[in-house]
This record gives structure tokens, sequence and C-alpha cells, in this order.
């Protein structure tokens, strides 16, 4: 059974808008308040100092803002036995080459 989604985070402090060139080029202009964005980043920075961030287009874009961003909470699992591979020994190779199955 499938873990529930966590419920997103969203970055404090941040407008994001998209525009479009005539030759179909994109930017992104972020507009960043700066005390928030600090405070936010320092509360969900991880222990290695990175904050990870998802940048998302918006469903209905407004005039102010087309983009959103939340942060990437996203951890691999840990590997435990049945995921890491064979080792060699348990496995070995065949004594006589004209043995070989193919």
């Amino acid at each position: 059974m499938a873990d529930a989604p966590k419920p997103r985070i969203f970055v404090d402090g941040l407008i994001i808008r998209s525009h479009q060139f005539a030759n179909g080029g994109t930017n992104l202009n972020v507009s960043v308040k700066v005390d928030e964005m600090i405070a936010w980043l320092n509360k969900h920075r991880r222990e290695s100092g990175w904050c990870k961030l998802v940048i998302a287009e918006r469903r209905n874009p407004d005039e102010r803002s087309t983009h959103y961003a939340y942060l990437d909470t996203w951890e691999p699992k840990p590997k435990t036995q049945a995921d890491t591979p064979a080792t060699a020994s348990a496995n070995p190779p065949p004594e006589n080459p004209d043995n070989l199955p193919f």
C-alpha cells in the first residue's frame, strides 16, 4: 500500500512570474522578500545546509504569479538486504566456458 503524500510546504516571501518572448523563449522572473525568505530557508534547511525546492507551474495563473515553489521533502528509502545486488560469491562464474547457457 502506498504512503499518503505529505502536505506541501510552500515557500514564504517568493513570487515567480513567467515571461515569454516573441521567439518562444521563456524567463522566470523571481521576486524575493529577503527577510521572509531567509527565515523560511533557515527553518527548513537540511543538516547538509541545503534546502531543495520544487518550482511548479500554477494551474490557474494570475497577473501576479504564474509559478509557485514548495519544499522538496523527498527522501530516498534506506536500502535493505533485499535491495542490494547479490555478491559475486553468491553467483560464481561457470568453470567451463563451453557450458554457458547461451
